[in-house]
This record gives structure tokens, sequence and C-alpha cells, in this order.
């Protein structure tokens, strides 16, 4: 049987916090060291002893995003991604964040949630797994948020893979600047053009027969490990 030491000592594990100061604003938060390092490859590493963050127990993220971490932060806790709904549509611009951030910590189980919320904004739906209010109503990632991906996200990135599928299955020509061309990412509009290509789409019809964004199976967007999606219970 356990002694109390022994107790007590498996419980501080659990209770040390550490502080995590992000963006350029500093903003401290206060996180349980366990939970973190249990779910963050990023945090696992950065926290060891041979680091100066391990030694300090404070880890500064001076160019990370302030909503993102407090987002991922929250999701930790409870499980749900605290996204802001309005008038129906997800904020997909917060939803970029979240996913780079989670290629930052190495959190795949958190990215392919973020891909499901994703995927299911497409479909005229609000996302189980957020929280918020607001009616249900079908969105599509915006420039902004496809550029925000492939600057933050490496070549053959699922969440790209997704960009580039909204765009040419389900997209308008207005979706391109075409007044402003050099807004656009263009290494992102090499790969709808690819796409289209590859799938040698012929007619309107054929252009809304996808069965990852028609049936929500984002199962095709997420991280693997062993052939099973990152953090899927049996």
């Amino acid at each position: 049987m356990a002694s109390c030491a022994d107790l007590r000592c498996a419980t501080d594990k659990w209770m040390v916090t550490l502080e995590i100061v992000v963006g350029v604003e500093e903003r401290t938060f206060h996180v349980h060291e366990k939970l973190l390092r249990s779910r963050s490859a990023f945090f696992e590493a950065a926290l060891s002893k041979e680091w100066k963050e391990g030694q300090a127990r404070k880890v500064e993220l001076p160019d990370d995003d302030v909503d993102a971490f407090e987002s991922y932060a929250r999701w930790l806790y409870n499980g749900k991604l605290a996204v802001i709904q309005t008038d129906g549509q997800t904020d997909d611009d917060l939803l970029a964040a979240l996913y780079a951030f989670g290629e930052k910590a190495l959190d795949e189980t958190f990215q392919n949630r973020v891909i499901d919320a994703i995927v299911a904004g497409t479909r005229d739906e609000i996302p189980a797994a957020t929280t918020g209010g607001g009616d249900s109503g079908s969105w599509y990632p915006t420039k902004k948020t496809v550029d925000y991906i492939y600057r933050h996200t490496p070549e053959g990135s699922p969440a790209r893979r997704l960009m580039v599928d909204t765009h040419a299955l389900k997209g308008w020509e207005q979706w391109i600047d075409t007044d402003r061309p050099e807004s656009n990412n263009h290494e992102f509009l090499v790969d709808p053009a690819v796409a289209l290509f590859r799938k040698r789409v012929v007619s309107v019809e054929a252009i809304g027969e996808h069965k990852e964004l028609d049936t929500g199976a984002a199962c095709s967007y997420h991280k693997h490990k062993d052939g099973r999606c990152a953090g899927k219970k049996e």
C-alpha cells in the first residue's frame, strides 16, 4: 500500500503549474505541467531539464497568437474548442490559428478536432465540439484563412489539402481576388489547379461530388498514427 508521502508526491506532480507567456503583449497563462506535457510533444521537449524553460518552469511564446493559446489551454481542460461564432458562422480565422498552433505544439489530436470543426462548418452544421451560440450556417475558408494555413504549415499538410479541396470542388471564381492578384497566396493557387487536373472535372455536377466534404468524413484530413486518427478512441 502506498504511503501518504507517496500519494502526496503523485498529487504534487499533477498540481504543479507552468507559466506560459504568449504574444507581443506578454499575456501570462498558468497551465498544469503534467496535463500540458501529456498532450504536447513540443512542451514535453521544451520542459526537459536540458532546456532553460525546463529549469525555470516558464515558457515564452512571443510569436504565437494569444487567442489561439487560450483556446488550446481551454481545450486541454474541457475538450471543447473555444471558437467565437457570429451570425451562425464559426470564426475560421481563429480555427486556422488553432490548427497552426497545434502544428507547433505537435498535438495531432487537437489538430484533428480543429479539422472536424472546419469540415462541419462547410456542411451547414455548428460543430458539436464548439461552444457558443448562434444559428447553423455553412461557410468556407476565406482568402485570409488559406494564406494563414499556408504560411504556418508544411507542404503536404492535411489542412492544406482541405483548403485545396474546398476551393477546387466547392469554390467560386469570386473567391480569388482578380482585382489584386498579388494579394492571393500564389503557392496556394497552384494546388487547386493541379487538383482539378487530377480529378478531371468535366461538369458542374461533378464538382459537387466529393465524399469527404459532402458527408463530413473529416478523417481524410486528419493526421494518423499506426493507421488510425490521432486521438480517436476505439
